[in-house]
């Protein structure tokens, strides 16, 4: 660092770049609280649509029935609520080699509550045993359940052991449409509360498996599920484009520092104009 040239403009200039850079960042930073705050409403209304679909379907005039589950309530009538066990099987085929076509996923490239992941390689390395499944398997990570890491692939490959691999069974109850509903908040809480371990609690098959839930008929699942899509794809797609704007400013402002701190722009008149918006704003004459 001694011996680091370092460029010294004169005392009046720095006062008036640091000027310039806070007033700047002062509104960079108010841009991104109200995009961030924008996320977190799309964010809250995705999953709003989504626990609301699953748990209550479709048609707001159905008749309810008490579904005796305490993080379900009330279901449709016509409804069935069932142990999970009964109608989808853990699955642990331990392998130590990827097939020709496999994926390979990790918890690493699953996004929270979305249902969406990133395949890095179709040439994965592994140096221990993974878990084979089958496209239309439920991949849910039992590691940390909050993040809601939960994927329905729709190719054949292989995981890592911290998912639980969920097979079911197609004829009664719809894979895309279980996906959906352990990614709903209220089974990831409930599934969440019965987690062991302090530093990385993990859930357990014999919990989730013992859990009731609701059964709507198969094409019922199958209208969910086609809604669903439709609905929080133009959400996702907003949050997306958001995200993007996000990064641009970032780039923006790390990039405008760079360039006011050694003087490939001239700010001073910037700065005093600034200094004199920033004083009418809080109540002075500027």
């Amino acid at each position: 660092m001694h011996d680091i040239p370092f460029l010294i403009p004169p005392i009046a200039e720095q006062a008036a770049i640091i000027r310039y850079l806070d007033y700047i960042d002062q509104r960079i930073q108010r841009y991104i609280a109200a995009k961030q705050k924008l996320i977190g409403l799309l964010e809250e209304e995705r999953q709003a649509i989504v626990n609301r679909a699953v748990t209550r379907g479709l048609n707001p005039d159905v008749r309810l029935k008490p579904s005796g589950v305490e993080w379900l309530g009330d279901v449709p009538e016509h409804w069935d609520v069932i142990r999970l066990k009964g109608h989808a099987k853990n699955v642990a085929d331990l392998t130590r080699k990827l097939n020709r076509g496999d994926i390979y996923l990790s918890l690493e490239q699953v996004q929270s509550w979305t249902g969406r992941f990133t395949i890095y390689s179709d040439d994965a390395d592994f140096d221990s045993q993974v878990k084979r499944f089958q496209a239309g398997d439920v991949l849910f990570g039992k590691l940390r359940p909050y993040l809601a890491k939960v994927v329905c692939p729709n190719r054949n490959g292989v995981c890592v052991s911290e998912f639980l691999v969920l097979r079911a069974s197609v004829h009664q109850l719809s894979p895309n449409y279980l996906e959906r509903l352990l990614r709903s908040k209220p089974a990831i809480d409930a599934i969440d509360a019965s987690t062991f371990g302090a530093r990385m609690p993990r859930a357990d098959w014999r919990f989730i498996g013992d859990m009731r839930i609701p059964l709507p008929p198969l094409a019922e699942q199958t209208t969910i599920v086609n809604y669903l899509d439709k609905t929080t794809a133009n959400i996702h797609a907003t949050i997306t484009r958001t995200r993007r704007q996000l990064d641009l400013m970032q780039e923006y402002r790390t990039r405008l520092i760079a360039d006011v701190v050694t003087g490939k722009l001239d700010v001073r008149e910037a700065a005093a104009q600034a200094s004199g918006r920033h004083g009418e704003q809080d109540g002075g004459t500027g």
